[in-house]
């Protein structure tokens, strides 16, 4: 019953751009101030290690961060929990 949408760029992700053409919702933030506004009203933000994750956690945001294994910049933070991908 939740309602999924997605930030970014997709013109400048290909990840983002695939998203939208699955159907997803998209929500343009046209700026920095607009990104932290909409993160913060969001209940979980899934995010890679990017800016938008970095700020879900700032924001006290629950967060889900998706990081590759040999990333050194795991949040220890209450609210985000860090999955790591099996090396390939």
């Amino acid at each position: 019953g939740h309602k999924i949408i997605v930030l970014g760029r997709p013109e400048e992700s290909p990840p983002v751009k695939r998203l939208l053409e699955s159907g997803m919702n998209w929500v343009e933030s046209k700026g920095l101030a607009e990104a932290v506004d909409i993160i913060s009203s969001v209940k979980l933000a899934l995010s890679v290690d990017t800016g938008l994750m970095h700020l879900a956690v700032q924001q006290n945001t629950a967060c889900v961060a998706l990081l590759h294994p040999r990333n050194f910049h795991r949040r220890s933070a209450p609210h985000c929990f860090n999955l790591l991908a099996n090396p390939c």
